[in-house]
């Protein structure tokens, strides 16, 4: 059977083991702060976390620059390819919410992600990981959520209203987000330049209510060739889902058009 980890957040501090044995692990969350996101990556050997907060930074850096400090996608680029992003799990106070992940011996780096990296050193925990996995039960998923190259994602068209779903990267990063859709909402709204997803100024005569209040954000990045297994519960209906990491401008790209895909929860 896979393993249990729990990790609190408070402060954007986290409390967690700093030793574990190898192995599959459950990750469950839980925060004393209004809303924390935690993830998880792993360092190439000879990497450190001052080296990685530093590339943080730097893009941090060129991007508030307003354009004096250049182009920020190489700075971008540098930070979100310097480790291997595995996943994680945003939870709101008084919530749980939970992530799986294989973890074989070596050192993991984790912390609280909110500002899409690591802030302060001692906000990063340096996680050792000893021993070899034992032959364990894989995690049983209810669908994969496949990211391509372009941010685009893919998903089955009906899932379970609860369940483990697998995410595999495709871009540089790759997040999840997830909106439940009011009645009435096309294909072609949802593919529609500035119709369900504002791309411009406000135009009434275009622009269109697409979603219901809430939703959820499942959490924690994945690189390019990772993958993450996180847990979701939705309530019976329509949904769209799209990448929600952050590109090189600190934009979130909630499901730019033609890029979201559409689902229904039962």
């Amino acid at each position: 059977m896979p393993h249990t980890l729990y990790i609190s957040v408070a402060n954007r501090y986290l409390t967690m083991p700093h030793l574990l044995v190898a192995g599959r692990y459950y990750v469950q969350v839980r925060t004393s702060d209004p809303h924390s996101i935690v993830q998880i990556v792993r360092p190439p050997a000879g990497y450190t976390p001052r080296q990685f907060l530093d590339a943080r930074t730097h893009w941090n850096a060129v991007y508030n620059s307003g354009g004096n400090g250049g182009d920020p996608l190489p700075a971008y680029m540098a930070f979100v390819r310097s480790v291997t992003f595995m996943g994680g799990a945003a939870v709101v106070r008084g919530g749980a919410s939970a992530f799986a992940t294989g973890l074989s011996a070596g050192t993991y780096w984790i912390y609280e992600d909110t500002y899409t990296g690591p802030t302060h050193l001692s906000r990063i925990v340096v996680l050792t990981v000893v021993g070899t996995a034992p032959v364990q039960t894989p995690f049983v998923t209810v669908g994969l959520a496949r990211f391509a190259p372009t941010g685009a994602v893919t998903m089955p068209g009906h899932l379970p209203t609860a369940g483990w779903l697998m995410g595999l990267g495709g871009a540089p990063l790759n997040s999840l987000s997830i909106v439940k859709l009011l009645p009435g909402v096309t294909k072609a709204d949802l593919d529609g330049s500035d119709v369900c997803f504002q791309e411009g100024p406000p135009n009434p005569s275009v622009n269109k209510d697409c979603f219901q209040p809430g939703g959820i954000d499942l959490g924690g990045s994945v690189s390019a060739g990772a993958s993450v297994f996180w847990y979701y519960h939705l309530t019976p209906g329509d949904y769209v889902a799209g990448n929600v990491a952050r590109p090189q401008y600190f934009d979130t790209p909630l499901f730019p058009f033609g890029s979201s895909v559409r689902f229904t929860a039962s």
